[in-house]
């Protein structure tokens, strides 16, 4: 009988606690009274960060899009037309011509003449050497 008186008892609640209400003016001239002291520790940390920025390396990237066109280009004028329509062939096809372009562009002998045509065998930061 005792378990179930117990169990009838409702719980005790916690006494009510004195609730103050915020004064903002103490937070305020607590601020002010202490406004040397936050205004060097921003200044500070500014500082820092800005000489942390300014002594990284610098690091740049670029991106491009290139676009391969399945037509070959008009060379001879419009009067004269393709022997073969790339551009209607099967998937495999387009398939293997666009793997094709991209090994050709990816090739030593193209990056060779990019690196003649441009002059950068004679760019030291670009041999890194700099």
């Amino acid at each position: 009988m005792e378990a179930s008186t117990q169990q009838n008892t409702p719980p005790q609640q916690a006494p009510p606690m004195d609730e103050k209400p915020i004064d903002i003016r103490k937070y305020v001239e607590m601020l002010l009274k202490r406004k040397w002291v936050i205004l060097l520790v921003f200044v500070a940390s500014v500082s820092v960060t800005a000489v942390f920025t300014m002594r990284q390396q610098k690091i740049y990237s670029a991106s491009t899009s290139l676009v391969i066109e399945s037509s070959a280009p008009a060379v001879l004028g419009e009067q004269v037309r393709d022997a073969i329509d790339i551009g209607n062939g099967s998937y495999w096809y387009s398939k293997e011509f666009y793997e094709t372009q991209y090994k050709i562009i990816r090739s030593r002998q193209i990056a060779e003449r990019v690196v003649e045509t441009l002059g950068l065998n004679h760019d030291l930061a670009f041999l890194g050497i700099d």
